[in-house]
């Protein structure tokens, strides 16, 4: 065997020693990276199983916004991965939903020096939503998302 291979299996042996010594939460947390692991090959791996992933988890589970947020963290990740594949056509839906996007962003201040830090807050929120909705459509129409696949397509590294 080649050292080469011999020392990432050793250290996945201590990891899973690590694991199996650990007890309650500790054991679980420690076990979920590798868990992980294939399901991140995944969706690094195929351009549009991010999406599929996102949308199964923000309608089978709405009250975790954050495991929905983490997924389009991982999209934003699989989109800069795939710059290359980025081609923006010049038409006027892109063009609106950038403007009005841009509304929403510059409505911000006044929120904050007319009704305080609690609503601005709050309209803040609201912009990151729209924000995601806006790199779903951007994804979908002008990036990676236009080939429509879920297997593995190519390795982005």
């Amino acid at each position: 065997m080649t050292r080469r291979l011999w020392i990432p299996g050793a250290s996945l042996a201590a990891y899973a020693a690590g694991v199996s010594v650990a007890r309650d939460t500790w054991q679980w947390t420690l076990a979920a990276p590798i868990a992980l692991i294939p399901i991140l090959r995944w969706l690094l791996a195929s351009a549009n199983a991010w999406l599929m992933l996102f949308f199964v988890v923000a309608l089978a589970a709405p009250p975790f916004p954050i495991v929905a947020t983490a997924i389009v963290a991982i999209g934003l990740a699989v989109g800069l991965l795939r710059l290359d594949e980025w081609r923006f056509p010049r038409e006027l839906l892109p063009a609106a939903l950038l403007v009005f996007f841009a509304v929403l962003a510059i409505s911000l201040g006044p929120a904050l020096l007319e009704s305080g830090a609690e609503v601005a807050e709050q309209s803040l929120a609201r912009l990151a939503l729209a924000g995601i909705a806006l790199y779903v459509f951007f994804y979908t129409s002008a990036g990676p998302g236009r080939s429509r696949t879920i297997s593995p397509t190519r390795t982005p590294w």
